[in-house]
């Protein structure tokens, strides 16, 4: 009866080991893709950012 009893808490503790280690590597990954997601809005933004610089600089030229 002890074994036993002691055996289901052991297979308990490794399930909830087990989970926390999934959220955890479920959060990392997580972390990664919104990082690679942030990453490219910025690659995005950057190179929008870029053009719209380059269209006011060709539109004040072209006032001058």
């Amino acid at each position: 009866m002890n074994d036993h009893s002691q055996h289901s808490t052991l297979c308990l503790f490794s399930q909830q080991t087990l989970q926390r280690r999934g959220i955890l590597s479920f959060r990392l990954l997580l972390k990664k893709k919104v990082l690679k997601i942030a990453l490219e809005l910025m690659k995005k933004t950057s190179v929008a950012l870029i053009i719209k610089m380059l269209v006011l600089i060709a539109e004040l030229s072209s006032f001058v």
